[in-house]
């Protein structure tokens, strides 16, 4: 298969499950109104980090897939 194929269809999934959470998460604020987290601030900001640096990984890959494969 080619790396332009699996590059494309990974774009198009990692996009799609984007907006598939987003409204998911629009429809649960309007049934629930705005969520509480019980979570402390320094769980949050890890989370947040480290997810950060996964996400830019991610980003990387769809930009400049040459430079990773």
């Amino acid at each position: 298969m080619s790396q332009t194929f699996f590059h494309s269809v990974f774009v198009i999934f990692f996009a799609l499950f984007a907006v598939i959470r987003v409204y998911f998460q629009w429809r649960a604020r309007l049934v629930q109104g705005q969520v509480e987290y019980k979570e402390g601030k320094l769980n949050i900001a890890l989370r947040a980090l480290v997810g950060a640096i996964f996400f830019l990984g991610v980003l990387f890959y769809i930009v400049r897939p040459q430079v990773l494969a």
